[in-house]
């Protein structure tokens, strides 16, 4: 019983761990996607301005 107990804690350890680590990694990409999607405009707009 003890070993099962463990063993699903550490399951959920590395779930929890890969949770967020995707977390992360798809923050960055959205962060990233957003920053490119509206730095050219405003590039422009320091430019012409």
């Amino acid at each position: 019983m003890k070993e099962m107990v463990e063993k699903r804690i550490e399951l959920l350890g590395t779930n929890v761990l890969s949770m967020l680590t995707g977390l992360g990694e798809f923050t960055n990409y959205t962060t990233r996607t957003l920053f490119w999607t509206f730095k050219p405009p405003y590039r422009w707009k320091l430019l012409f301005d």
